[in-house]
């Protein structure tokens, strides 16, 4: 579906079909390693010749050297890595004990945190999490209350005793992932015994390094009208942001990963993705959308050197949604 916004530059509106439910759960099978060698706080893992970066999705063989990818994602994050040194058994630090990896590169992003880590602790063993230093504290405040020790390590090589490495599935979510996450979530965050009003929410990132929406200030001359409140997820604890979104009736927000939390929304919350190019995070969130959220729409504003969105074009859009009910 197309938008004219009025100087005749297209916007692009599309909405996210449903998607068949009980398709085959793919395994996010955790690897299990004695004594391997890793390093803080870019997470590489290494035990002899055999690598694993961003948790399991990039492997490499030292010892195979025509085994390994010669082109793709996982040529170019493992040839950046290995312009720098790698952990080696004469300079790590014993850990004794059993753990779980916490770390690659991105883990520091909410996305990352219910997609690659969350799924794999709530299917393992509740041993220790190994952190970096610079995680997240509201990630590890978090964690604890639900039931898991944290270590954070300093920056060096470490060598535990036992170790638990994430998997990775080619696709970040599918139906078990999201209702294992969905229980996970009424269980750790109890749902308030007394009903409570639904809100509409527009998630701003102005407080993030990029992707936000530099025009912010004028779109919400529109939130009196249709009764949005402004929300910034950082200043909210997790509890907080969870029980929020359980209330949602429309969330509104650029492309970014507090829309994760939609995980919590009912399933007939009206969500808008406002991403600077279509293209944005490769439609991560179309796929999880399409599992529980029908009512999923996407705007492309106009083309501008900056992340902008025409107020007009949200005031149709949201004058359709008041209308549709």
């Amino acid at each position: 579906m197309s938008l004219a916004c009025e100087n005749a530059e297209p916007a692009t509106l599309s909405r996210s079909a449903p998607e068949p439910l009980g398709a085959p759960v793919p395994e996010w099978e955790g690897l299990r390693l004695e004594r391997p060698l890793v390093s803080v706080p870019d997470g590489l893992v290494r035990q002899g010749g055999q690598l694993w970066y961003h948790f399991q999705r990039f492997s490499w063989t030292l010892e195979r050297p025509e085994a390994n990818p010669r082109s793709g994602e996982a040529f170019r994050h493992l040839q950046w890595r290995l312009a720098e040194p790698l952990p080696t058994e004469s300079i790590a630090r014993r850990l004794p004990g059993a753990y779980h990896w916490g770390m690659h590169p991105h883990l520091n992003s909410l996305y990352h945190f219910f997609c690659d880590l969350l799924p794999h602790l709530l299917s393992h063993p509740r041993q220790p999490v190994l952190i970096r230093p610079d995680w997240p504290q509201e990630f590890e405040r978090f964690l604890s209350d639900c039931g898991w020790q944290t270590r954070r390590l300093e920056v060096g090589t470490w060598q535990p005793d036992e170790l638990w490495i994430p998997g990775h599935s080619a696709l970040d979510w599918e139906e078990g992932k999201v209702r294992q996450l969905q229980r996970f979530l009424q269980q750790c965050v109890p749902v308030s015994p007394q009903p409570e009003p639904a809100v509409r929410l527009y998630l701003s990132r102005r407080k993030a390094r990029r992707r936000h929406l530099l025009n912010e200030a004028a779109l919400e001359l529109l939130w009196d009208r249709f009764r949005l409140q402004t929300v910034c997820l950082e200043d909210l604890s997790m509890e907080e942001q969870v029980r929020l979104m359980r209330r949602a009736q429309w969330v509104i927000a650029p492309h970014g990963a507090g829309l994760v939390q939609v995980l919590s929304a009912p399933s007939s919350c009206r969500i808008l993705e406002i991403r600077p190019v279509c293209k944005s995070g490769g439609g991560c969130f179309e796929r999880l959308f399409r599992l529980r959220w029908p009512r999923h729409e996407v705007l492309v504003p106009p083309k501008r050197p900056d992340f902008t969105c025409p107020p007009e074009l949200l005031e149709r859009i949201l004058t359709r949604w008041e209308v549709e009910g």
